[in-house]
Order: C-alpha cells, then structure tokens, then sequence
C-alpha cells in the first residue's frame, strides 16, 4: 500500500471520528445498546409475567355447578411442577371459574356482567364479545359431558379464547394443561378398574437428548445481527465520504493534490473499512457478550460463547466488511448529496439484510453451492459456528469467495474515480425517466438501462402475480395470454411508449448467412448441455417436489392432448419470438448501452431465467439465456436467437413424444442424456461455436 492511499485513509478516519456524533453512534453506542436492550426487554418481560401471575383471570364455564370435583380442583390450584412445559412461568395463573352470564348460560335477556352487556344474544355471540372486549380469558364449553364419562364415546370440550390477547392465551394453555391432567387421571381409573397394570398405555418411555451445541436458536438470531451490522456499520462513513465531500465541496481540494485519483479512491475505501472492521468487531463482542449472560435469564433457552468461535466469527467477517465497504462507498459516490445518497444506500441496506433473513430460516444449511452464495453463505458459516456445524472447507469457500467479490467492488470503486460525469455531477441531475416523461428530444434510439431494469422488474411480477394465475385457470390461454399479453406486449408496448428505434431496440436486421446454420447447430446442441447441466443442479439445488412433479404431468397430459403443430406453436414458436422479444431485445440492448457485452449477456440470462419461475431449471434456463444472448451481440440481429430458441424448444419437446422405450434409450430416468445424444449434442455445439468465432466480427456500436 503506497503512502499516499495511507496519508489519506487517516485523514479521513481523523475527520470522521472527529465528530462526535460519528464516534457516539458508530463505536461507543453497540456497546451499550445491546446489554440495555436485553436487560430492559428481560426486565419488561419478567415483571408482565408477575403481573399476569398475580392477576385473577375470570373463566366462564357452561355447566359450572355440574363441574367435577377433581377437574375443579385442577383449574383453580397451581400446575405440578413437571406439568405445563408448554406454560412456562404460567403455572400460578389464577384462574376465576364462573357460570357464563344468564341463567344457566342461556342467554335472552339483558344482563350486564364484567362491564359488558348482552341483550338477545347467542351464546356464541355474547363470548365473542366477551372475549374480543377482554371481559372474559376464556370460556370452557362440554363440561357437563365429563361428570359420567361413558366408555365407548367420547365427549368434546371446548376452550374458548382470543388468541390476540396474551393474557387469554395464557390462560387457554392453563386450562388445557389441566384438561389433560384430569383426563389422564380417568384414564388411570379405567385401567385400574379393570385390572391392568399401570404400564398399559405407557409401554415405553421416550426421551429426546439434544447433544448440539448450547444455544444453536440464538446462534441463529446473532448470526443474522452480526452481518446486518456489518452493513450498517459501512452506511455513515461511506456517505460521509462520498455524498458528503461533494456536498461540502471538499472533493475539489482533494482531487487537486498530486496523487492519483485511484489512491484517493483506496484512500478512502480504507477509512470507511477501517471503522466499519471496528464497528462489526464492537457489535460482535457486545452481542456475544450479551447474548452469553442474559439467555441464561430466560427458562429453557441456553446460549455458549468462546474467544475461538468469536474469532472465527470475525475473521468471516473480514471480507464481508470489505465488500460492504466498497459498495456502499461506491453508491455513495453516485450521489451528488447526502440525502440523494441516502435514498442510494437505502435499496443496498434492503437488499443486504434479505440473505440474512434467508439465512436464518429453518432448514437452510450451508453446502459447497451456497458457500459461494454473496452474503447468504456468511450468514449461514456463522450460524454454523455458534451451533457447532460448521466445517473447514465451507469456511474456506466463504472466505475465499467473499474475498474476490470485495476485490470486485474495489475495483468499481476505483473506476468510478476516473469517470468525470460521476465525480462532478450536478445535485439538480435528473433521475432516469423510467415512465418516459421528458420526451422532448427526437425519436429514436435504444432504451436506457433503468429503463430495461425496470422492464424487467415488471415482467417478473406480472409473471408471478398474472400469469401464474392465469395458467391455474385455464393452461392454453393463459399461456397464450403470458407470453403475447404479458411478456411480448409489455416489451413492444414500452418501447412505443418511450419512442424508442424499434428497429434498433428488438434488434430487427437481416443477419449473416452464416448465422442461420449456427443458430441451428447451436439450438440442436444446448439440449443435450442443458441437460447435462440439469443433472450437476441437482447436486446443487434441490429438485422439485413430488407434488410439483404430479402438477407438472397433469400439465404435461393436458398439452399432450392437443395437435403436433399446435403443440410445436404454443411451446416453441411462441416463446422463440415473444420471449426473445422481451429478454434478447429490449432488456439486452437496454443494458448493452451502459455496461460491457458480457455483462449484459449474464444480467439478462439471469432475468430470463427468474421469469420462467421454476428453480428446478435455473441453470439451463441461464445457459439458454446466455446463448442466445451471445449470439445477439456476434450476429447484431435477434432472429438467429429466434431460431435458437425454436429449435431447442422443439426438440425438447420431440424427444418427450418419443416412445418409453427409445425415450429411455436417449434420457436416463436420473436425467443423464445417453452418450449418443450427448456426443451428438456437443458437437453441434463446438460446430456452431466454432462457426460463430470464425466468421461473426464483434459490432463496433451497441445498435
């Protein structure tokens, strides 16, 4: 690291810690936040479970004077200590039994009771009413049916309550706790009775020994906090630093001294990793720490902190931080304000706490493909650590993988300071016209980037909100309706709307001659790939359900039924135009005029594969994608890929309408194509590969 990018991280670290506010919110409140929060919520909780304990909680029961003794008696004393897990601190709950109001229940007439009135209400009614005013815990019915249990029926009681209210609530488990004991207690008599020994109905006895790690719950929360922090900590000084100089007009003198431009850029990246390494290390102690001390506090719930699992925690930190770092300040840098990058950051911290989330969700483990997930695989590596699950090589892979994405931001970073339109944009810069309002300037031209972003963001929701629901009414329709309607129209409709070239935006030109037999081979060949790549996700990402394989042959049995040519227009020609209308037209030459060819490829292959909703495809639906996509840029025309996408689809589709027995010859029943088919397969591919190399030429404009 030269001098100067050390010379001016500690200028920036000096005038950010310089302001007190800074220093009190960033590395003096996690310390002291978290053991207040814990000690007040503890605290607030104790004293409502004492509050609730010595509360008399009225319970109105049908039948009250018929009640049996016993049962009574187990309604209105304590629980037995080994009783009511389920209830907690709730075992003194005290518990006002009582006829419901009117006589004998009924009701009919006007009766005020408990600061509630009933007049010519139903019995239901009037403990609704009851129940949502708070005048009542809960309402026992059936009591009557158990005083002379008979043997060869069963009764029914109900408890009545309003689970909105933690105070009935509370009260229903009480009254079920004690349900259950009275109810053992009659089976204990019957078996008595008729001269059974007492292990009867209780042959064996089970019990569950946990022998994980104390505290794998609260790993799991701590796990998810420490990688939101990690972020927060990046927000404020990476504003500062980039919004804010331009703000202040500091950004001038700097950019003034004799030093390089990408030195002041990794100048400043320092400064903000610096203090946001600090931030996340001061959260993870204060939350460790915390953590380790108050859930011994809490009744069945244990949490085990050591100096090696923080450690380890913190070191999977280290490039998370970075990569926070550096997009944060590059988003910064964008803005021409700080309140303008405050509405930058704000979509960054969103989309950074959602893997977190993810992560903490039950049943979401770490393996090798999430391991190189952005973020999800740090949330998931630190939950495994405090539970005890965590392995070596995932560590690696986390590490490694987060490592490489932090160099990328850096280098984002490092670009942006060489772009005069980013550093001395104007604070008045208008913001991209995504519903075309200012179209003032001529006709022509290709849609912007946000534009195609935003087009994609729509698709993506009509398909999920409006075609899905479409397809569950009727199959054939709504497919027709997706894919004309949805996807082709919103495409062609915005593009109209925004005056854009159509020519230019959906790629409408006579391609090569060579593109045809290329498109050709390619679309024969991405089959047998795509199914090879079908088979490695499976070992990657899990496959569909059985209930999504069942809905998939009910859909597969109603197409089967219609006509050949139909068939072949609904299923390929139809999505060969419309789709690449959208995804290789629109969307792709949107994106190519502000990012590189490759780029824009990758992003639309990934909305491609987003919309067609079915993750069990994702990496073949990609691939597709980036083919064709490929295949726009080499050719600078959309109907090779048209041809593609037909000629994929179609033979796709006929070799699901082969025979059992030569289908089978063909696809193994784990979805491996045979040798045949997928020598045949890649070689069209490496033809059409290696016709595409030889003879396209890269087009000099993005039009």
């Amino acid at each position: 690291m030269s001098s100067s990018v050390v010379e001016i991280a500690r200028k920036e670290i000096v005038e950010i810690l310089r302001d007190r506010r800074s220093l009190y919110v960033l590395l003096l409140l996690p310390i002291a936040l978290y053991p207040v929060i814990v000690i007040g919520t503890t605290f607030l909780a104790t004293i409502q479970i004492r509050k609730l304990n010595q509360q008399t909680h009225p319970v109105w029961v049908e039948g009250w004077d018929e009640l049996p003794d016993e049962l009574q008696r187990l309604l209105s004393e304590p629980l037995p200590e080994e009783q009511d897990d389920d209830l907690k601190r709730g075992r003194q709950l005290q518990l006002r039994l009582s006829a419901p109001p009117g006589p004998k229940g009924q009701a009919g007439e006007q009766v005020v009771r408990d600061g509630v009135a009933y007049e010519e209400l139903s019995p239901e009614d009037y403990y609704g009413q009851a129940l949502a005013n708070d005048a009542v815990r809960a309402v026992i019915r059936g009591a009557p049916s158990l005083v002379h249990l008979d043997p060869h029926a069963v009764p029914k009681v109900e408890v009545l309550y309003n689970g909105g209210i933690d105070a009935s609530n509370l009260a229903r488990k009480r009254i079920s706790a004690a349900l259950a004991l009275y109810s053992e207690a009659v089976v204990a008599k019957r078996v008595d009775a008729a001269g059974l020994p007492d292990t009867t109905l209780t042959p064996f006895v089970t019990e569950a020994v946990d022998r994980g790690r104390e505290g794998a719950m609260l790993g799991r929360l701590l796990g998810a906090l420490l990688v939101v922090l990690a972020l927060t900590g990046a927000f404020y000084p990476a504003l500062d630093l980039g919004a804010g100089e331009k703000e202040r007009g500091t950004l001038e003198t700097l950019l003034l001294a004799p030093i390089s431009r990408g030195s002041v850029a990794l100048g400043k990246f320092w400064a903000v990793f610096a203090i946001s390494l600090v931030v996340a290390l001061l959260n993870l102690l204060s939350l460790g720490v915390t953590f380790a001390f108050s859930a011994g506090s809490v009744p069945g719930m244990s949490f085990s902190v050591d100096v090696a699992s923080l450690a380890a925690c913190f070191f999977v930190l280290v490039p998370l931080v970075a990569m926070f770092s550096a997009l944060s300040l590059a988003t910064s840098t964008y803005a021409a304000s700080y309140k303008e990058g405050q509405a930058y950051l704000t979509p960054l911290m969103i989309l950074g706490t959602l893997p977190p989330l993810a992560a903490a969700l039950p049943g979401l483990q770490l393996n090798l493909p999430l391991s190189l997930a952005p973020v999800l695989g740090a949330s998931l590596l630190i939950k495994g650590i405090f539970a005890g699950t965590a392995h070596l090589i995932h560590g690696v892979l986390v590490f490694g993988s987060n490592l490489v994405y932090a160099l990328v931001a850096v280098r984002w970073v490092a670009s942006l300071y060489d772009r005069e339109e980013v550093l001395w944009r104007p604070a008045a810069a208008k913001a991209p016209d995504l519903l075309g309002l200012r179209r003032e300037g001529p006709v022509g031209g290709v849609p912007s980037m946000p534009q195609a972003l935003a087009l994609a963001v729509v698709v993506l929701c009509l398909q999920f909100f409006a075609g899905a629901k479409a397809q569950q009414a009727s199959l054939i329709a709504g497919l027709v309706f997706t894919l004309v309607a949805l996807v082709a129209g919103s495409s062609v409709g915005y593009a109209w709307w925004l005056r854009c070239d159509l020519r230019k935006t959906f790629a409408w030109r006579a391609p090569p001659a060579w593109a045809w037999p290329a498109a050709l081979l390619l679309g024969l060949g991405a089959l047998a790939i795509n199914l090879d790549l079908g088979y490695v996700q499976q070992g990657w990402l899990p496959g569909r359900t059985p209930e999504e394989i069942v809905a998939l042959q009910e859909v597969t049995d109603e197409l089967s039924a219609l006509p050949w040519p139909a068939l072949l227009l609904l299923i390929a020609a139809l999505p060969a135009v419309t789709e690449e209308l959208c995804f290789r037209g629109f969307l792709l030459q949107g994106l190519r005029g502000e990012v590189s060819g490759k780029l824009a490829i990758v992003i639309s292959a990934l909305v491609f594969a987003a919309v067609h909703l079915d993750p069990s495809r994702l990496f073949p639906q990609f691939f597709a994608g980036c083919l064709a996509g490929a295949l726009v840029i080499r050719t600078r025309s959309l109907w090779p890929a048209m041809l593609l996408h037909f000629v994929h689809n179609g033979t796709l589709l006929g070799l699901e309408s082969l025979d059992p027995e030569t289908a089978k010859a063909l696809v193994a029943a784990d979805g491996l194509p045979s040798w045949t088919l997928r020598l045949s397969g890649w070689g069209c591919a490496a033809l059409g590969g290696a016709l595409c190399l030889v003879c396209a030429r890269r087009p000099r404009s993005a039009g």
